[in-house]
């Protein structure tokens, strides 16, 4: 049933009654899926909201590319984490309506979502092309071909959130399923919605095949710096985590009950919500920044920088790993290469 609903959209024919207030045992679920709601979705924002300030206080930030497009990333993430924390509220007061209200946010909740998936595939490219192209990284990813891309990634919402907001397409939050959902009656609502589904397929696949390169190079070649390979491998984590969404959602048989329902969306929920809990665990910079004494005064923006306020690197030490400054100095002198180079 659940299938139905997501290939043909929302119809009350789809169920077998329209929606009705859930009451005693029923409401119990109800309320527990909505706690569950806020109380994550909620702890993960805060937690994001910090992490986010920390890369956007680095030193490097404005000259890793990665950093800056995780950084976006996280932008589309966190929109659809207070969405998210929205329909826990629905969920609690057992709230329906298909308004104004509910069409913009479900316009701005796909608009993101289709975003952060073109972000999350631009960013195990451009992994690849800086490990496997390390030499020529600079003259392939320039700053107006950085520019271009983030441009189209953030098309990609401002295309989608135009279209939902027509009379054409609505995608509101449906509570007998606990997602969003297209209403089937609206013309352009299942265009919208087989888009979406085709995004998610070609974001796994380019995510796939940009990992697929890298491990093959880097077994074949000299690995790169322990930073960049820490760094490889924690977007290697968060692409991951699309592919493991993208096979539940396609392959695996749903359970026609309201449980089943909602782990369906929860697997949305953490699609937005666990790269903060990736970049903690292997940046070591947000990991000192956290246990600081000086974490209040970075996050509230009293401090100047993060660099000057944590010493986790050597300024000096810190500058030789730099993108841009490695790729400059080989530039200029090709003798001079770092052990972590990969051979020409």
């Amino acid at each position: 049933m659940l299938v139905e609903v997501l290939i043909n959209g929302y119809t009350g024919q789809n169920f077998s009654t329209d929606f009705i207030p859930a009451q005693g045992g029923d409401y119990i679920r109800e309320l527990s899926f909505g706690v569950i709601t806020i109380a994550f979705t909620l702890v993960t924002f805060v937690l994001y909201a910090v992490v986010l300030k920390i890369i956007y206080n680095e030193r490097d930030f404005k000259q890793n590319h990665s950093q800056r497009i995780m950084f976006h990333l996280g932008i589309a993430d966190s929109f659809q984490l207070l969405i998210h924390a929205s329909t826990g509220v629905y969920l609690i007061a057992q709230y329906e309506s298909y308004g104004w209200l509910e069409k913009i946010q479900g316009a701005i909740m796909n608009g993101m979502w289709c975003t952060s998936l073109v972000h999350t595939a631009l960013l195990a490219i451009n992994r690849a092309v800086f490990i496997v192209f390390f030499q020529s990284y600079r003259r392939i990813f320039k700053e107006p071909v950085f520019y271009i891309c983030m441009t189209i990634c953030w098309s990609f919402f401002l295309i989608v959130t135009i279209v939902d907001l027509t009379d054409f397409s609505l995608m509101v939050y449906v509570l007998p399923t606990y997602t969003f959902q297209y209403l089937a009656e609206y013309p352009w609502g299942g265009t919208v919605r087989e888009f979406s589904n085709q995004l998610i397929l070609y974001s796994v696949l380019l995510a796939a095949i940009s990992y697929i390169v890298i491990f093959v190079y880097v077994f074949t070649h000299t690995a790169p710096s322990k930073r960049e390979l820490l760094l490889t491998i924690q977007v290697f984590f968060i692409c991951s985590y699309s592919v493991f969404g993208y096979c539940i959602w396609t392959y695996c048989p749903v359970v026609d009950s309201p449980t089943a329902y909602f782990a369906c969306n929860f697997i949305w929920v953490l699609w937005n919500g666990i790269n903060p809990y990736i970049m903690v665990l292997f940046n070591r910079k947000i990991r000192e920044v956290l246990t600081s004494h000086r974490f209040i005064q970075i996050i509230t923006g009293d401090a100047k920088s993060l660099a000057s306020n944590v010493s986790v690197i050597p300024r000096a030490r810190a500058s030789s790993f730099n993108q841009v400054t490695v790729i400059s100095n080989l530039a200029k002198n090709p003798a001079i290469r770092p052990a972590s180079t990969p051979p020409r």
